[in-house]
């Protein structure tokens, strides 16, 4: 073999090595690419997919325990209902203490005092202005050329106006005065007391199915606002009261009440915001009623005519009354622990009855 041919085999040796190792290295690649890719893959299967999953898990325990906690305030609402009742009195009530307890301060009240005596002057100005306009309107010329403003001061004149009862002023008729709640199956009822001193008359328990019962008022607490009335029954539905000691800032809470004296059962729902306000409370004109303390505020939406109603936590207990509302504020409601309750309505029960 010359050395030509050595030098070809050798070449040809070399070609087909460097073939080798080229195919070699194109499959290694390959499967080292391969596995790189399948890993790249596997890590954004975990690490993205997975996070998506989380927050699909927390999304739904969301509103799983959304769906819950409304399931639970309907449920108390419809447990709860049958036991509210409307206290409404048959004569004449006072409109100044017709279940609205506001906060005041005495700069409120002289306030108020004042803007009273403004508005009565304007009255007065008023009628003495429309007085002479009549007179004047008493010559038919002069009538014809005043035209509308003789027959307008003419129906404003005193003597010809026709009389509008203020509210809360009707006499010998149903008018609705604040709530309360059924607390034993025999007929005991809790409410304010400034529900039931709201006027004279006969005082009746409006129940949830349009029934009125007669009232016998057993006890009234002034320091408290808190009174326990009775109506004739048994096997009443009932509500029990909870341990207000237990309650936390932020806890849902309900408040029903017959709402501005009109809306029977009116639910609103809020939550617990402090544990312990002290205030002094008083009337729409300035009149102070009582000092309550440790009173409970939430930012449930009460209105005048909601006094003396359950505020419920979700398992149906009764852990305050619905007794004030802070004047020019909004959703600040104020209520009376259960727990201050509870005495009352033990010695009412067992007929040691605190009378005042």
């Amino acid at each position: 073999m010359d050395m030509n041919e050595i030098q070809n085999l050798n070449l040809n040796r070399g070609s087909k090595g460097l073939l080798a190792s080229f195919i070699m290295s194109a499959a290694v690649g390959g499967l080292v690419g391969g596995l790189f890719g399948y890993l790249v893959s596997s890590f954004k299967f975990i690490g993205v997919d997975a996070a998506v999953l989380a927050r699909r898990q927390i999304n739904a325990e969301a509103g799983l325990a959304m769906t819950t906690e409304e399931s639970l305030v309907v449920s108390v609402v419809k447990k709860a209902n049958p036991s509210v009742v409307s206290i409404a009195i048959l004569g004449t009530t006072n409109s100044e203490d017709i279940s609205k307890n506001i906060e005041t301060t005495p700069d409120d009240a002289a306030q108020k005092e004042s803007q009273s005596q403004r508005s009565q002057e304007t009255r007065r100005e008023e009628d003495f202005k429309n007085k002479i306009i009549a007179n004047t309107c008493q010559d038919p010329i002069l009538k014809l050329a005043l035209g509308k403003q003789c027959s307008e001061a003419e129906f404003q004149t005193p003597s010809k106006q026709i009389t509008r009862q203020a509210p809360g002023k009707q006499a010998d008729e149903l008018t609705s005065v604040g709530s309360g709640f059924i607390a034993s199956p025999d007929g005991l009822i809790v409410t304010n007391k400034h529900v039931i001193d709201a006027g004279k008359g006969e005082l009746f328990a409006i129940t949830e199915d349009g029934v009125k019962h007669k009232i016998k008022v057993l006890s009234r607490d002034p320091d408290k606002d808190l009174a326990i009335i009775k109506i004739d029954g048994s096997n009443l539905p009932f509500l029990t009261l909870g341990d207000s000691d237990k309650l936390e800032n932020g806890r849902t809470v309900i408040a029903i009440g017959n709402a501005l004296g009109k809306f029977a059962n009116t639910v609103s729902r809020g939550v617990i915001s402090n544990l312990s306000r002290s205030v002094a409370v008083g009337n729409a004109n300035g009149k102070q009623l009582a000092r309550l303390d440790k009173l409970i505020q939430t930012d449930v939406a009460i209105n005048s005519g909601s006094s003396g109603g359950p505020l419920l936590n979700l398992q149906g207990e009764v852990i305050g009354i619905n007794t004030a509302i802070v004047d020019g504020a909004k959703n600040i409601s104020l209520a009376i622990p259960a727990n201050q309750v509870k005495l009352a309505l033990e010695q009412a029960q067992s007929g040691l009855l605190n009378n005042k």
